[in-house]
């Protein structure tokens, strides 16, 4: 049996609360707007959800996932001069949340970085990016990260930058090329996008399935920079 507890406080979702949780507890965000402080991340295999979808509103500073946990329902208006948003780690899902942050800085910034194997991001609204750096970067640097799954998402409105790193969407690097990420990139919905960047998704990693994924208005296109036996069937 797991526990569930609805709370009208922030602190409660990360530390100590969430942190302190057992295996596939429930930790429910009443709705309102909520401030948060500083960088957090839930490190226990819990659930932390909205109470109601969309009713519960983040702003401040990110919620790092590191860890087999569900992070479901939220409207997220994170704010951070840091080059990474969100750090996403340990087998984590990311669903139903609409993901708009606060574009603090002209530099680079990405907003969702998949650090770690088996992570999904799936029934998302990702959009309203201005500026260099990705909306959804599967790994960095050197590292492989194997089995993201990124489903059904709707990702749109990415603008502005000069220069090159515009993309939208990026698996891997030139360093990680030969690795085989096995990234599943499918049923997305990727529109009205006008960067700096003429590669509106860069793949510079091996074995990845583009499928069924709609492109619309987007002055860039996928592109298969780097690596080999990747998949691209059944878009638009």
């Amino acid at each position: 049996k797991h526990n569930k507890l609805v709370t009208t406080t922030l602190t409660q979702l990360s530390i100590p609360k969430v942190n302190a949780g057992a295996t596939g507890d429930i930790f429910l965000l009443a709705d309102g707007t909520y401030d948060h402080a500083s960088r957090e991340p839930i490190t226990k295999s819990v659930i932390v959800n909205a109470a109601n979808k969309g009713k519960a509103i983040i702003k401040g500073a990110p919620i790092d996932l590191n860890s087999l946990c569900t992070f479901e329902g939220f409207d997220l208006q994170y704010k951070t001069t840091e080059q990474t948003v969100v750090n996403l780690r340990g087998g984590c899902i990311f669903q139903l949340n609409k993901t708009h942050f606060v574009n603090a800085t002209t530099i680079r910034c990405d907003w969702l970085v998949i650090r770690s194997d088996n992570c999904t991001i799936k029934n998302n609204e990702i959009y309203n990016k201005v500026g260099l750096g990705k909306m959804v970067l599967v790994g960095s640097g050197s590292a492989i990260v194997k089995n993201t799954k990124i489903l059904n998402n709707h990702i749109h409105d990415h603008n502005g930058g000069t220069g090159n790193g515009g993309e939208t969407v990026r698996f891997g690097s030139s360093e990680a090329a030969k690795a085989e990420f096995n990234t599943e990139f499918g049923g997305n919905l990727v529109e009205n996008t006008d960067t700096s960047d003429d590669e509106l998704m860069t793949i510079k990693s091996s074995a990845n399935n583009l499928h069924d994924n709609t492109f619309k208005n987007c002055k860039g296109s996928p592109t298969f920079r780097h690596g080999g036996g990747n998949k691209y069937n059944n878009n638009i």
